[in-house]
């Protein structure tokens, strides 16, 4: 059976076999030589290339499984939403005919219904008399970085303090 190896380790053994090859082409004399060469250096990529596909194929597939979660996911919320509303509403009809008939309790062999008074709460139908005492300033929100300029003061040759460009990589599956 084949030994299974890492994508770093494949990548590793390749990095060296070019760097051999690439020093053999510079000393090659004829075209036949080089041509060898980049063949054999070409056979040598296709472990890490197959590899890479590999990984890559199980990358999309798990994108796809993301993605799959995320919409079952809305679909979950909004069930629950919408089981969360039937369960007001139902709650509500219930202590409207209890309220109807005026009755507090209903005691049966596996539940007990009552209906209980809620901590008392303010409403405010209107929001504009309140008096200026009884309202809230809600904090402002602490100041961040402003990437955005940042990022054009600093293309622009500028500096800012305790700010550095960089550019990472990624990798595209397509």
């Amino acid at each position: 059976m084949a030994e299974k190896k890492s994508l770093i380790l494949l990548a590793q053994e390749y990095r060296q076999i070019a760097d051999l090859v690439a020093d053999r082409i510079d000393a090659a004399e004829d075209e036949t030589e080089i041509q060898c060469l980049k063949d054999t250096l070409e056979g040598e990529a296709w472990p890490l290339e197959t590899k890479a596909a590999g990984i890559a194929l199980y990358i999309s597939r798990l994108g796809m499984l993301s993605n799959a979660i995320s919409s079952q996911a809305k679909v979950l919320a909004e069930r629950k939403r919408a089981i969360d509303s039937r369960i007001r509403r139902i709650k509500e009809y219930l202590l409207e005919g209890m309220v109807v008939a005026n009755i507090t309790k209903i005691e049966c062999a596996d539940i007990t219904i009552s209906r209980r008074k809620n901590p008392a709460s303010v409403e405010v139908f209107e929001e504009g008399l309140v008096p200026q005492a009884y309202m809230r300033t809600p904090l402002p929100p602490p100041p961040e970085p402003d990437r955005k300029a940042i990022l054009a003061a600093l293309k622009a040759g500028g500096e800012v303090q305790g700010c550095r460009l960089v550019q990472k990589e990624r990798v595209d599956i397509k």
